[in-house]
């Protein structure tokens, strides 16, 4: 197997993490919705009209909360390992058709989970059927956190299911995508993305409607909301803002979200640095959370990584908890990515 160069199917997650065009996304198929994700160029070999790509990484540390009320052990290790891979081939009719499996193990949390889609690619756009739930989110978040900073709260209370299927669109430098799943939850997402001179802009707006449980997994209600980001590459950094609303209905309920997240990420010789913050409010009650993290790359591939998290929120409404959760961590590991 051998690096060949970066095709439009490689890792719509690495992508993004590194800054590059968004219209490479409108050829990708990322199901990694994990907050870890590679930012190296995919392994890819060719066999006549089928391509495979493969991309992954291996992360192993030690994480420490800071509080300790609930907690036996506030110190633990364990190793993170996700992977995927696409297989995908070109028709006669210049159609593409393939299939994409990414799997995740994580000691932590003592689970494996996995995503997979299948796909066909045609001049009219792009059809997808599977584990699409975090796909149109992928391609219209923000970007995500350096090192081991990992920012919370920064998305809808209200999420998919597991399977659907989403129609993929290009429009020159737009990508859109409409996504509908088997509890009939919709979410549709638009991205503008296009150099400007030294820098690039990219605009990104995405709404959902969906029924979900609450935070103790217990009891469902309905969320409708709509989230814009806007963000500026510029040399080596990224900044970006997201601003937010969300409808909270149903079990008695009446509640209204408003949030706000924001970002810079900086490429500094050797080293990755990132610092998020997000705020909000859910009728009167606030939430926030903050992330800092760093990484310094070893060799191709190799990278020491810390980050430092914090999240607070405390939204209880009618004895149902609708955002609960408070905590400050620490997390430091070697991750090797291919």
């Amino acid at each position: 197997m051998r690096r060949l160069p970066l095709r439009p199917l490689a890792s719509a997650a690495a992508l993004t993490g590194l800054g590059l065009a968004q219209p490479v996304l409108a050829q990708s198929v990322s199901i990694n919705y994990a907050s870890l994700s590679t930012l190296e160029e995919p392994i890819a070999f060719r066999s006549g009209q089928t391509t495979v790509v493969l991309n992954g990484l291996v992360d192993g540390g030690a994480r420490i909360n800071f509080d300790t009320r609930n907690l036996i052990d506030p110190v633990v290790t364990g190793v993170v390992a996700n992977g995927q891979a696409t297989i995908e081939s070109e028709l006669g009719n210049r159609w593409t058709v393939g299939a994409s499996y990414f799997g995740q193990y994580d000691t932590y949390a003592r689970t494996y989970r996995a995503n997979s889609v299948g796909f066909i690619r045609t001049s009219w756009g792009s059809f997808i059927g599977g584990n699409v739930a975090g796909l149109i989110r992928e391609d219209t978040r923000r970007r995500r956190g350096f090192g081991n900073g990992i920012l919370a709260y920064d998305d809808f209370i209200g999420t998919n299911a597991r399977w659907g299927g989403v129609y993929r669109v290009v429009n020159g430098p737009f990508v859109s995508g409409l996504m509908v799943d088997q509890e009939g939850n919709v979410e549709i997402g638009t991205v503008y993305q296009r150099p400007y001179g030294t820098h690039d802009i990219r605009w990104s707006a995405r709404v959902r409607h969906a029924r979900t449980r609450d935070a103790a997994g217990r009891r469902r209600f309905t969320t409708t909301g709509g989230i814009a980001v806007a963000d500026l590459t510029y040399g080596s950094s990224i900044y970006d803002l997201g601003l937010g609303y969300e409808r909270i209905a149903g079990l008695g309920l009446s509640l209204d979200r408003w949030f706000a997240s924001a970002g810079a990420r900086t490429k500094i010789l050797g080293w990755t640095m990132s610092l998020e913050g997000h705020v909000g409010t859910i009728d009167g009650s606030p939430e926030y959370a903050a992330a800092a993290g760093l990484g310094y790359a070893i060799s191709r591939g190799l990278s020491a990584n810390l980050g430092f998290n914090l999240r607070d929120a405390n939204v209880v409404r009618g004895g149902i908890p609708v955002l609960v959760g408070t905590d400050q961590s620490a997390a430091f590991s070697v991750r090797y990515s291919y």
